[in-house]
């Protein structure tokens, strides 16, 4: 029996008491005026919980719509922010789940009409936020139960605009505000024109230009200046542009696994596991090794040599440690895809916040390699005569250094790449 029956059941049971004595009349003249009175105070209380929590749901909704909207044109990002932003401000062991992944829908906005279309482009979200009886965490009411409502369903919504200055994604952005940001060494090439370049130093010599370097790109920001020649730079960096923020700042770096496995893989066919972090760094030299779906630690270094060749779909990489190393040889070769969902979407090798050390990547690449390299305080070095060519490959990094006769292409990555980073010139802003 909830508080609200067992209130008037006493209520009834005295009024009968009163009834029965004569002298109990103006008792009972004063119970039937005080019952009805008691009965609208307590459904003008639930009310007031009701708005309340109608509003505590229309706040979130909105603030989790303008969370994804950052994260666009990746749908998968923007949902996982939605989720996570409602998460840290209705913690599901108070409210239940107030926002899922399908309750977060990816699509356009008519200014004209106010209308939202899912699934029609990436530049608008929807958010839905839910107490509802189905999922457990519908309002309880206190005084209403007395009249049949023990509980309410609440919901509210709220639509977010991507306000973005250019609809193709970056493909490489330079984090460093100190020092130069990108080097294009001797007769290097960039070949990305549906995507583009930002660097966020403000430095006079953010990017470093050789006359022989060539850039192919849909736009190229820089913070600070250009240093050298921008004759092959197509088209001519902007500079004094606004920075970007790290795309993936919030992302946490995982919880330690037990140690174990092996350090080291000399030739052979073998399959790695996630079970085990790699305590002891991992080399891979002359041997072909398929990483199961998972998410991999690395405390230590992470060597391919000789023919090393790596391959593997839904992978996370993650390197612990501030001095470990990354170093992939001329002759092996890098054949892996990130996972699309969950906490590391679209992350496929990364390192630790506080590691700044220099990267160095000779590994060929091939067309179905696809994620993000984030090294938020380290160098990326492109070694010499490296060609990448990944469309849905990018790069994220403190420095990046493009050595003499490196390449890197990527086309049409506008709408087949979870991990598009996009351009945003205005934010984004809330229309409903």
């Amino acid at each position: 029996m909830t508080t609200a029956h067992r209130f008037w059941t006493v209520a009834r049971q005295t009024l009968a008491r009163f009834c029965t004595e004569e002298r109990g009349s103006i008792a009972v003249m004063m119970m039937l005026m005080l019952v009805p009175a008691l009965g609208i105070g307590g459904l003008v209380f639930d009310g007031k919980r009701i708005h309340t929590a109608h509003l505590e749901l229309e706040i979130v909704a909105e603030s989790a719509a303008i969370a994804a909207a950052l994260q666009l044109p990746s749908e998968s990002s923007a949902k996982s922010a939605a989720v996570d932003y409602a998460e840290q401000n209705l913690p599901p062991s108070s409210y239940g789940e107030v926002v899922r992944a399908s309750d977060v829908e990816i699509g356009s906005y008519d200014e004209g009409t106010g209308t939202f279309t899912a699934g029609a482009g990436t530049s608008a979200v929807r958010v839905t936020a839910w107490r509802h009886e189905d999922r457990s965490n519908s309002l309880p009411t206190i005084f209403a139960g007395a009249i049949g409502r023990d509980s309410v369903n609440l919901s509210a919504s709220a639509i977010a605009v991507s306000q973005s200055s250019s609809e193709d994604p970056i493909c490489i952005l330079v984090l460093g505000n100190k020092f130069y940001g990108l080097d294009l060494d001797l007769r290097s090439e960039v070949d990305i024109p549906d995507c583009g370049i930002q660097v966020n130093s403000d430095e006079y010599d953010a990017v470093q230009a050789s006359s022989l370097a060539t850039v192919n790109a849909s736009f190229f920001n820089v913070v600070g200046s250009v240093l050298g020649s921008t004759s092959g730079l197509t088209p001519t960096p902007t500079e004094g542009a606004d920075a970007v923020d790290d795309p993936y700042a919030s992302l946490a770096e995982p919880t330690a696994k037990p140690c174990g496995g092996v350090d080291e893989i000399d030739g052979g066919t073998h399959t790695l596991v996630d079970t085990y972090r790699f305590c002891d760094g991992l080399e891979i030299d002359d041997a072909t090794v398929t990483f199961s779906p998972g998410e991999y630690q690395i405390d230590g270094d992470f060597d391919l040599k000789g023919t090393a060749s790596i391959s593997g779909t839904d992978v996370t990489i993650f390197i612990d440690g501030s001095r470990s190393d990354i170093n992939f040889g001329r002759y092996s070769s890098f054949h892996l895809e990130a996972p699309t969902t969950g906490t590391y979407a679209g992350v496929l090798l990364w390192t630790a916040r506080d590691n700044d050390e220099s990267f160095e990547f000779r590994s060929r690449f091939g067309a179905s390699s696809s994620g993000s390299f984030y090294f938020p305080a380290a160098k990326m070095d492109i070694e010499d005569n490296v060609t990448w060519e990944a469309d849905c490959l990018r790069i994220v990094a403190w420095v990046v250094d493009f050595s003499p006769r490196s390449s890197f292409s990527s086309t049409s990555p506008g709408t087949a790449c979870e991990n598009n980073i996009g351009v945003s010139s205005g934010g984004v802003r809330l229309v409903r």
